[in-house]
């Protein structure tokens, strides 16, 4: 997300700008199946085991310790809210007072963030805010996955 693109032709003033957010555990499961990150993972850190724990466990041994992750695997959402270009500019602050100042940023930049755990309540506040029909929210889900308990 780079508002400084977006804003000259949707301007702040005069548009609705939603997101919608996902239980990071959740996503990270389902990332980490539906892009077959077991296998990409084993060859760029040069993992033997084939066990998921062991793979993963050893892919976060390996990532910088005290420093702020963001990328297509840790924290993907805040990769796609625009946080790696936030860090840029805002680098010399504590990590703790970054995520707060990027929070705040958020915040002011959207009117309304949904919750994938609760779309349906989600959908329903978005058809108010923006003054549709319930014809307008109506949706089937597609790709969904339940992960088993042996998979995980």
């Amino acid at each position: 997300y780079r508002p400084w693109i977006i804003h000259p032709y949707l301007p702040k003033e005069s548009t609705f700008y939603f997101t919608i957010l996902r239980n990071p555990e959740t996503q990270f499961l389902s990332n980490y199946f539906f892009y077959k990150l077991q296998k990409r993972l084993k060859y760029l850190y040069k993992i033997e085991s084939n066990s998921t724990d062991e793979v993963l466990r050893e892919y976060f041994s390996q990532l910088p310790k005290n420093e702020l992750t963001c990328n297509r695997i840790i924290n993907p959402m805040s990769f796609d809210l625009g946080f790696p270009h936030f860090l840029e500019k805002k680098r010399d602050l504590h990590p703790d007072v970054l995520i707060l100042e990027f929070i705040k940023f958020l915040d002011k930049e959207f009117d309304f963030i949904m919750i994938t755990d609760n779309y349906d309540k989600s959908l329903i506040l978005l058809k108010y805010y923006l003054n549709w029909k319930m014809d307008d929210i109506v949706y089937l889900k597609k790709m969904t996955r339940h992960l088993d308990e042996d998979e995980i």
